[in-house]
């Protein structure tokens, strides 16, 4: 299945990287592409593969999809309504901590907001923050979360981050580059 495919030319783009992608992975754990690969080419063919299976892995070592806030500040902050915020929270109970996720989607308000908007008030307690009060009907509440919740995790949808798709020529580049430079060695070593 090809989940989240917009339209015929993605759907055809992911299938070639893809291929591309298990090639380039066949001939690293294989150590051969025109010649013996090299302990170094190896991991560059590794890196290229995995950056062609999955470009969002790749773009999230260097442009992280979400900003991660200190929980403590959490309280203060203005979240604006075009990003989507991520809440984890701990809910103790009789058979062990659950652990559930808990997402504000975009424009669910449509001007600037806090967490009081959103239906809870915190307080910190042994240097846990902690869902003190909820608001009856907040989204909060309409969500899911309860009284005692422990936030254990909160992030922000980073709107700067650069389209995924300019993975792949970098990719595709850093392909050609080293599988010239394997081709040329093969060709001495031909000789």
């Amino acid at each position: 299945m090809l989940i989240g495919i917009e339209n015929i030319w993605h759907g055809l783009v992911v299938i070639f990287t893809s291929l591309i992608g298990i090639l380039v992975f066949t001939a690293a754990t294989q150590r051969w592409m025109f010649n013996k690969l090299r302990w170094f080419e190896i991991i560059i063919f590794l890196g290229i593969s995995l950056s062609l299976l999955s470009p969002e892995f790749a773009l999230n070592k260097i442009y992280p999809k979400y900003n991660y806030k200190d929980l403590n500040q959490i309280h203060l902050l203005e979240l604006e309504p075009n990003k989507e915020v991520h809440i984890r929270i701990t809910r103790p109970s009789e058979y062990g901590d659950r652990y559930k996720l808990f997402v504000i989607n975009q424009n669910s308000f449509e001007e600037k907001y806090t967490l009081e908007n959103y239906g809870i008030n915190l307080i910190e307690d042994q240097n846990r923050v902690i869902v003190d009060t909820i608001k009856w009907n907040g989204l909060a509440k309409k969500s899911g979360i309860e009284t005692g919740d422990i936030i254990s995790e909160f992030k922000i949808e980073n709107l700067n981050r650069p389209n995924k798709g300019l993975v792949y020529p970098f990719s595709l580049g850093l392909l050609l580059i080293f599988g010239y430079l394997n081709y040329k060695n093969y060709g001495f070593k031909k000789n």
